[in-house]
């Protein structure tokens, strides 16, 4: 009875929510032509291209490795790159040869990390498999490379040998993580079982390594997760206001962490506007904003007292020439951590009731009969 108390219904739907979010990413862009041998060499170097900043520049340094060194050079043994790149001094020309782009605390958290697997032994995947099965832990290979945390080297080493999580470890990361608080073994074992009928239909090493892959400090005023959940909502409003009209949100992984939105187009006699509700990325808080584009012509139409009244209204201009307008609204996508069902549903009216009072102001300002009806 006691379990049952502290595993409750709530605690349950966020750890569900965590898991189905992060089983939704892809743990790592699939190359093709790169054999499954070449995967944890590929999962070695986005770790440490991994600066926490959830840009897509690791993204192009990895495809430039990929497409440049390791398909056409064969590369997928660790040691290769210690004999056949790491011998270079000059930090900047390693960085530009291995990623095409500069990256020199990339290159120095390689040289770490490949240091510390010579002095291990390790020099393959199945060296680190072999130290792994005897009681290699992430703690001890931290250790052994200066600069890297005991987090990194778990998700490295989960990175390179999926197959080596035990589901009950990967399961008390989601949920320690989705609940941000240490949980008692009973709660886990509670938890896991009423759980199960989810967990049997997902991939749990591509969970543990997407849990692992999140930046820890967003769990503490953030729930990544709930704001899927939110901008799902908001598409579906939105989609009822505009029927006739095609929605098109962005990647959850951008929703989730990044700039990222909705788009949807709509005509005023013949003149067609793309409108862009979309969040700021983190570094700014998440604020929400409304931007409209159209064509350079619609933009020649405008007159100074129409820019005057935009502008006392709370529209920018973004062009001189074009018609380009946003506004931002007082609301964010923020999720802090006491948000529930209930509260998404009300800030998506009060997101909406936003929209429609901005589309109004347009078509008030501009005269426009149609504008995001």
């Amino acid at each position: 009875m006691m379990i049952q108390m502290i595993c409750s219904a709530h605690d349950l739907t966020r750890v569900a929510e965590r898991w189905i979010t992060l089983v939704s990413d892809q743990p790592m862009k699939r190359f093709p032509g790169l054999p499954e041998r070449a995967l944890p060499l590929l999962g070695l170097m986005a770790a440490a291209l991994d600066d926490g900043k959830q840009t897509n520049g690791g993204e192009q340094a990895l495809e430039h490795f990929v497409q440049r060194l390791m398909i056409p050079l064969q590369l997928t043994r660790f040691d290769q790159l210690m004999d056949g790149f790491l011998g270079e001094s000059n930090e900047t020309v390693l960085s530009q040869r291995l990623w095409g782009a500069p990256k020199r605390r990339a290159v120095g958290r390689l040289r770490s990390l490949l240091e510390g697997f010579e002095t291990l032994g390790i020099g393959q995947i199945d060296d680190l498999a072999r130290w792994h099965r005897a009681g290699g832990q992430a703690a001890a290979l931290a250790a052994r490379c200066h600069g890297w945390s005991t987090r990194q080297c778990q998700w490295l080493i989960w990175r390179c040998l999926p197959r080596e999580i035990v589901p009950a470890d990967a399961f008390r990361l989601v949920a320690e993580r989705a609940l941000d608080r240490r949980l008692a073994q009973d709660w886990l074992v509670s938890a896991r079982h009423q759980m199960g009928s989810l967990m049997s239909e997902i991939k749990v090493s591509e969970t543990a390594i997407c849990a692992l892959d999140e930046p820890g400090w967003i769990s503490s005023y953030d729930r990544p997760g709930l704001r899927i959940i939110f901008w799902n909502g908001l598409v579906d409003r939105l989609q009822a206001m505009f029927p006739d009209t095609e929605l098109v949100g962005d990647d959850t992984a951008m929703l989730r962490y990044a700039e990222g939105g909705v788009r949807w187009c709509c005509s005023d006699n013949g003149d067609r506007k793309q409108f862009y509700l979309h969040q700021s990325s983190w570094m700014e808080g998440y604020h929400l904003r409304l931007s409209v584009h159209g064509s350079s012509e619609q933009g020649q139409g405008l007159t100074s007292p129409a820019l005057a009244e935009l502008a006392r209204r709370g529209w920018l201009s973004g062009s001189d020439r074009l018609f380009a307008f946003s506004c931002a609204l007082t609301t964010t996508s923020v999720m802090p951590p006491q948000t529930t069902l209930s509260s998404i549903n009300t800030h998506i009216e009060r997101v909406l009731a936003e929209v429609v009072a901005q589309l109004a102001v347009l078509r008030t300002v501009l005269g426009l009969g149609t504008i995001g009806d």
